[in-house]
């Protein structure tokens, strides 16, 4: 085989050689396809990420306020029964003090 074809379009290297510049071609088109596929399906994917993070941000806040609310709610029955208890000692110290009093005879 010589070293140098006389006429590149009729030497069998030349006929190898453009079957792979075709294969290179086909695989850099489907490369650059698959790639646009691939980002495409991470910009989505960044998208939805988004959302759901501010999804998650406002059931946070709603998670707080109920809470908040909750720890009110629990809070009045305490209060109430301070209140209760605070007027059922000044009507015992009342009565008491009016029993003594009574007692002593300053009426």
């Amino acid at each position: 085989m010589p070293e140098k074809c006389p006429d590149p379009a009729s030497c069998p290297a030349m006929v190898k050689v453009e079957a792979l510049e075709k294969r290179f071609d086909n695989y850099c088109k489907r490369s650059h396809e698959t790639h646009g596929e691939i980002f495409g399906r991470l910009n989505s994917l960044e998208r939805s990420e988004s959302r759901i993070k501010e999804k998650l941000e406002s059931i946070d806040e709603k998670l707080d306020k109920l809470l908040s609310w909750k720890d009110g709610e629990q809070e009045k029955p305490a209060k109430t029964w301070d209140k209760v208890r605070n007027t059922i000692i000044t009507v015992v110290v009342t009565a008491l003090v009016t029993y003594i009093l009574a007692q002593l005879g300053l009426k």
